[in-house]
């Protein structure tokens, strides 16, 4: 993953939770590793791309992301999507003017 994570730091925490419970998947199950291959927002939302997953790794995968439409990208809090100069974007009412 050569561009690191592509968000705010407020979705930290949700993609650490996520990465733990891939890694907990392939450590006690039968899926494989999960390899992340891009860390994003785009239109708002995470996008956690990855190499290969299982059913229930890609499941994981899709709650983070629909749970990513709901915190403010920069404090982790509940927040709302806008859009912020043509930005869609997720901020709680204190980060509601913050530029994207």
């Amino acid at each position: 993953m050569s561009w690191g994570l592509q968000c705010g730091d407020g979705w930290f925490d949700l993609i650490d939770i996520l990465c733990e419970s891939l890694q907990q998947e392939t450590e006690h199950g039968d899926a494989p590793q999960a390899v992340a291959m891009q860390v994003k927002q785009k239109w708002g939302r995470l996008r956690f791309s990855v190499e290969s997953a299982s059913e229930r790794q890609q499941a994981m995968i899709d709650l983070a992301e629909a749970l990513s439409a709901r915190l403010c990208e920069q404090c982790g809090k509940p927040g709302k999507m806008q859009s912020i100069k043509g930005f869609r974007t997720v901020r709680c009412e204190e980060h509601a003017s913050t530029q994207p």
